[in-house]
């Protein structure tokens, strides 16, 4: 994202008035970008742990949708985990294969950073097989 210029991006319509969404796209590449900001109304703190339990009952339960084979989480350490999402997607397509890592790190007392990353191999699932 550093690479694409704020000015290369031109606002979309989002669905939710606290949600700011723009696209962009760099000439000769494939991929486009889109950015999202939002404004959360709770505290780093509630911010962090709702990531932290991810999978939770409630949240499993309410995304435990047909199509879904796989979906789990693995914590790495303290601060990092990997989840993996195994999908049919229907419509006759082979099923999609997800992987990503979540990482997160308190820089001071008032802010934590986290990351999210599609990863292409795991250290913790044997790529979802």
């Amino acid at each position: 994202m550093t690479a694409v210029p704020n000015d290369s991006f031109r606002p979309l319509d989002s669905p939710d008035f606290q949600t700011k969404m723009s696209v962009a796209h760099v000439k000769g590449e494939h991929n486009g970008y889109i950015k999202c900001e939002v404004i959360v109304d709770a505290s780093h703190e509630e911010v962090a742990a709702y990531k932290y339990i991810y999978m939770g009952r409630k949240r499993v339960k309410s995304n435990d949708k047909k199509g879904i084979l796989l979906r789990d989480t693995i914590n790495i350490n303290n601060h990092a985990l990997e989840l993996v999402l195994l999908q049919d997607l229907g419509f006759g397509l082979a099923p999609r294969l997800f992987l990503a890592k979540q990482t997160w790190q308190r820089v001071n007392e008032n802010k934590i950073v986290l990351a999210n990353a599609s990863i292409d191999s795991s250290v913790v699932f044997d790529n979802g097989k």
